[in-house]
C-alpha cells in the first residue's frame, strides 16, 4: 500500500495509507518540536488522541503545523525606513503636543498614551487618504 507523506502544500485529496499510531505520534511530535511548540501534559494527551485517528487526518494536521512554521509572518510588513521615520515623527509630535498642555510634574501616562494613539491614527488616516 502507498503511504502519502505529510503534505507540504494545500491538500486537495486525503493523504493515503496506514501508519501505526506510534509512528503518527512521533511524526506529530517531531513537527511540533521543529515548529517551536512546547507541549504541556494536556497537549501531549491531545496529540496521543489525535495520533489514533486515520493517517489522512494526522498527515493533514501535521502538514498545517509544518507549513505554518515555515511560512513567513504575513502580519509583519517588510522593513520600511520611511514608515519608521514617520512613526517616530508622529510620536515626537504627540509628546510635544501633550507636554505643551501639562505641567511636567503632573504627567499622566494614560493620557500620554491616548495622545500618541490619536496622533498616530491621524497620521495613518492622512497617509491612507493620500495613497
Amino acid at each position: 500500500m502507498t503511504i502519502d507523506p505529510v503534505p507540504t502544500g494545500p491538500v486537495e485529496t486525503a493523504p493515503r495509507g496506514f501508519v501505526h499510531d506510534a509512528q503518527q505520534l512521533e511524526e506529530l511530535h517531531t513537527v511540533l518540536e521543529r515548529a517551536g511548540v512546547q507541549l504541556g501534559a494536556y497537549d501531549r494527551r491531545i496529540t496521543e488522541w489525535v495520533s489514533g485517528w486515520e493517517w489522512s487526518t494526522v498527515a493533514t494536521i501535521t502538514g498545517w503545523v509544518q507549513r505554518a512554521a515555515t511560512t513567513p509572518d504575513p502580519v509583519a510588513p517588510p522593513a520600511d525606513d520611511a514608515a519608521e521615520e514617520r512613526t517616530t515623527d508622529a510620536i515626537r509630535e504627540a509628546l510635544e503636543s501633550y507636554l505643551d498642555q501639562v505641567d511636567p510634574e503632573d504627567v499622566d501616562t494614560d493620557a500620554l498614551a491616548e495622545q500618541i494613539a490619536y496622533h498616530l491614527a491621524a497620521r495613518t488616516a492622512t497617509e491612507g487618504a493620500s495613497s
